[in-house]
């Protein structure tokens, strides 16, 4: 099941486009900001009559951490562009569609939140 690893191929498809503040599931401590951290979310499969699993469908939650409002907006900005569109073969899941689902923003006591959700499209 492939949709599994999808972490992985995030993370091959934003090293691939010079993004390197974003971490799956968990940033260091003391990581410095901005930074964008990213799990998969959820994983639904589609089966056909036969229980032959086709496409599965994923949710990819991100959330960037910045220290200043502007900073945060630009790395979303290039997290979303990153993914938005990518198709391909990336660590060996067969992404056939990624779009950007919901947007929203907030703010804690030392930090400004961006939390971005994708809609991920894995073919078998």
């Amino acid at each position: 099941m492939k949709g599994l690893h999808l972490t992985k191929a995030i993370q091959a498809i934003l090293t691939g486009a010079g993004i390197d503040e974003a971490q799956a599931i968990v940033a260091e401590e003391n990581t410095p900001q901005p930074f964008a951290v990213y799990r998969r979310a959820s994983l639904t499969v589609d089966g056909t009559k036969d229980r032959l699993m086709q496409t599965q469908h994923a949710t990819l939650s991100v959330q960037v951490v910045s220290a200043d409002y502007q900073s945060g907006l630009i790395l979303a900005d290039a997290i979303t562009d990153a993914l938005v569109g990518s198709t391909g073969i990336y660590e060996g899941v067969t992404i056939s569609d990624i779009s950007l689902s919901d947007a929203s923003e907030a703010y804690n006591e030392t930090s400004y939140l961006q939390d971005l959700q994708f809609d991920i499209d894995i073919e078998k």
